[in-house]
């Protein structure tokens, strides 16, 4: 079963359309991906004209090369999670030495297992939890599910106090459980902690999505989406293909959702609120958190679903607050979304409203014009909200005269987070 995270690999999956995509993954290749997106976007011309070093030097350039490598990211992460379901994992499952899955992480890795999480327990027909890894440390094994269990540990780096102790914590409180390591760096504790061990693997995603900027982008959603692959253990083809199409519409989409989101009246926004269910809960408080870590606090976020906000958190939506909403593309729950939004309008709440389907809708009239059903999986639908989340975070980060790559002017959070003790 061990898997040391070395390897780089598609095994025998191929996919010529993702593999030319992934082959953008270097400078030369990012570059020209920066500067393709940014000669369709009067948003984003001025900040990408200039040399990547220029960028940098600005504080936006980390970020800024984070948020467009994404589709190139996307493409060689799916090659690895098929690759890596049809060989060790689904050879864990058919041997049956699982009967549940925990998903750990913390902050936004935590987020990254919420919204994989329903389509993995659908997908496998398997209990599938998300836990926090602070709860774990905290709390022990006592998190965990009944049973023989295998805990999916996610993380940028791998270095955060959490990332190993919580490993740690599960492997002595409940000896028989099984490790999976999702990580973006091969350096990290997480990833060499344990190699050779029988009970842990390694996904080791490329390096590319082990970010430099302070906040999550390309490492956040490529986890997420090599979590979604795991669940086509047998026949990875309907994965590979909605990713094919998640890439090329998110090519497509982002020049658009850049000049959108930097033409909304981020001067008069103090709050926000990301609306989503299922997979896009998820991403919603992704989201949330993205707008509030790149202004420092200037604008609060706050994430709630659709049906849910009418039960009190609606009271928090004034002229100050600005609405996204991530469009469902299922018929029955688009149709609740998009009645709680002709609310909103019809109450007059919100200073504007973002809806996110294929692209980015500010303001829309004509809310019956967004009943098609976008092609994706709710999975990977939700990624284009997290995309959305981001490039808000950017632009109101700019906005506030603050540096997208490292927003934190007093350092009250740092890109891994500092240690503190941990307790046995």
């Amino acid at each position: 079963m061990s898997n040391p995270p070395t390897a780089f690999p598609y095994g025998s999956v191929a996919r010529p359309a993702l593999e030319s995509l992934a082959a953008l993954l270097n400078a030369e290749g990012i570059e020209a991906e920066v500067h393709s997106v940014a000669a369709r976007s009067n948003a984003l011309q001025e900040l990408a004209g200039s040399s990547e070093v220029a960028r940098i030097a600005a504080g936006f350039g980390h970020t800024l090369r984070e948020i467009v490598q994404q589709p190139a990211a996307w493409a060689d992460t799916a090659l690895r999670a098929a690759a890596f379901a049809g060989e060790s994992f689904s050879r864990q499952c058919h041997e049956h030495r699982f009967e549940s899955i925990a998903l750990t992480g913390s902050g936004s890795s935590h987020y990254a297992a919420e919204l994989a999480m329903p389509s993995l327990e659908g997908r496998l027909a398997l209990p599938v939890r998300a836990i926090p890894s602070g709860d774990l440390l905290a709390y022990g094994a006592r998190m965990m599910p009944a049973g023989p269990a295998l805990l999916i540990s996610l993380a940028r780096s791998g270095n955060s106090p959490e990332s190993v102790a919580a490993v740690r914590v599960v492997m002595e409180e409940k000896p028989g459980s099984l490790f999976l390591n999702v990580t973006c760096n091969a350096n990290g504790k997480l990833a060499t902690a344990h190699q050779g061990s029988d009970r842990v693997s390694t996904l080791l995603l490329h390096p590319r999505t082990h970010d430099e900027s302070l906040v999550m982008t390309s490492s956040f959603t490529s986890m997420a989406l090599a979590l979604a692959g795991l669940a086509h253990t047998g026949r990875p083809e309907p994965y590979l293909s909605a990713v094919e199409t998640l890439c090329d519409l998110s090519r497509r989409a982002l020049p658009a959702m850049a000049n959108a989101i930097a033409a909304l009246p981020l001067g008069d926004i103090r709050r926000a609120l990301f609306l989503g269910g299922g997979c896009q809960l998820g991403a919603a408080r992704e989201a949330a958190l993205k707008l509030t870590e790149m202004t420092a606090g200037r604008i609060v976020s706050m994430h709630e679903t659709f049906l849910g906000l009418r039960h009190g958190p609606m009271a928090a939506v004034d002229r100050e607050t600005l609405v996204v909403a991530l469009l469902p593309p299922d018929a029955r729950p688009r149709r609740y979304a998009l009645d709680l939004l002709e609310e909103l309008r019809r109450k007059g709440l919100g200073r504007a409203t973002l809806v996110v389907d294929d692209g980015v809708y500010v303001d829309a009239e004509d809310l019956a014009s967004l009943n098609a059903r976008l092609p994706l999986p709710e999975e990977l639908a939700a990624l284009m909200g997290v995309l959305t989340g981001q490039l808000l975070g950017f632009f109101a980060c700019l906005h506030h005269g603050l540096k997208p790559d490292a927003p934190a002017e007093t350092g009250v959070i740092t890109r891994v987070v500092e240690p503190f003790p941990l307790y046995h």
